[in-house]
This record gives structure tokens, C-alpha cells and sequence, in this order.
């Protein structure tokens, strides 16, 4: 398999790379990665040293750089939100029940009332739903 990595790399010394099944002549910029070097430790992430042999760039070394821990991005207000309302079961559904049920389903539950034509239990729906909404949205304000 035929590699190429870029020269220069990221500010985390990654290296971008391509790799295929054909021979070409890297871009300036590139450097041809030589098979008896794969497989490279820590790739993409390493300083390179190179050398040019007749007008192509070659990886002469390659050390090794610490591949960085992935932080995960925190989600955002509205991210947060959109979980509760799929997933906290924070609505008491019927009423006088220990049922309890998500904002979601209390939605699905006001059109299906609604089509029916059935305005006292939505009136009651609708003022669990924005009370629920309410509170969420006081647990992850924007």
C-alpha cells in the first residue's frame, strides 16, 4: 500500500495522509512514506525528517509524538434539553396514576387528543407539558 503524509503537521503534530493501492509522485508538500517504515508509531501524530532522491520527497525518520486524549465537547443548553424531553420521565400521565411519562410523549399524547377533538384533556397536556418545559429549560438555561 502506498502512503504519503503531508510535511508539515497540525499543532497537535498530526500529519494529514493518503493512502492507496497506486503509485503517484506526491504533491510538493508531501512526502512518500517507504513500506519497510510501516507500520509508524503514534501515526498520524510524529516529527519527520526527509531527504529528496531524484525530485521526490521521502520520510527518512519518523519519531513519534503522544496521540492527544479526546475531549469530549460538552453538550449544549438545547442538546441537554432535547435529551430531557425524549428521556426524563417528569410528567405524571393520566393524572391520579403513578405513571409518569416524557415531554415527548406527552406531545404525541396532545395531537392524538386534539385530533380527536377532545380540547379538556389538551388544556390539561398542554399546561403539564409548558410546566415540565418550563423546569427543564430552568435546569439548562441557554
Amino acid at each position: 500500500m502506498f502512503t504519503a503524509i503531508s510535511i508539515e503537521a497540525d499543532i497537535k503534530g498530526q500529519h494529514a495522509y493518503q493512502r492507496s493501492n497506486v503509485r503517484i509522485t506526491p504533491p510538493a508538500g508531501w512526502c512518500v512514506v517507504p513500506e519497510g517504515m510501516l507500520p509508524l508509531e503514534n501515526f498520524p501524530y510524529g516529527e519527520i525528517e526527509t531527504t529528496v532522491i531524484d525530485e521526490v520527497t521521502y520520510l527518512t525518520k519518523w519519531t513519534p509524538l503522544p496521540i492527544p486524549e479526546v475531549i469530549p465537547l460538552m453538550p449544549t443548553a438545547e442538546e441537554l434539553r432535547k435529551n430531557a424531553y425524549e428521556t426524563e420521565e417528569i410528567i405524571n400521565w393520566p393524572e391520579g396514576t403513578d405513571t409518569m411519562i416524557t415531554v415527548d410523549q406527552a406531545n404525541l399524547l396532545y395531537l392524538d387528543y386534539f385530533a380527536e377533538g377532545n380540547q379538556d384533556v389538551c388544556t390539561k397536556l398542554q399546561v403539564l407539558i409548558a410546566n415540565a418545559k418550563n423546569d427543564i429549560r430552568n435546569r439548562y438555561p441557554d
